[in-house]
């Protein structure tokens, strides 16, 4: 193509950009996290001492 008696190329692109599935994402993390939460956790919290009979 001429415009203005230039002569100019148009470049092709390279790749389409890659697009990423955001359903796809989440359903993956969420995955990951409800295999976590299946294994039971180590108890952090500290027990409460027993009350003591009044004689």
């Amino acid at each position: 193509m001429k415009v203005a008696g230039e002569e100019f190329v148009v470049q092709e692109e390279d790749e389409p950009a890659k697009v990423v599935d955001l359903m796809a994402a989440l359903h993956k993390s969420l995955d990951t996290v409800s295999e976590a939460k299946k294994t039971p956790a180590k108890s952090t919290a500290r027990k409460t001492a027993k009350k003591r009979k009044r004689a």
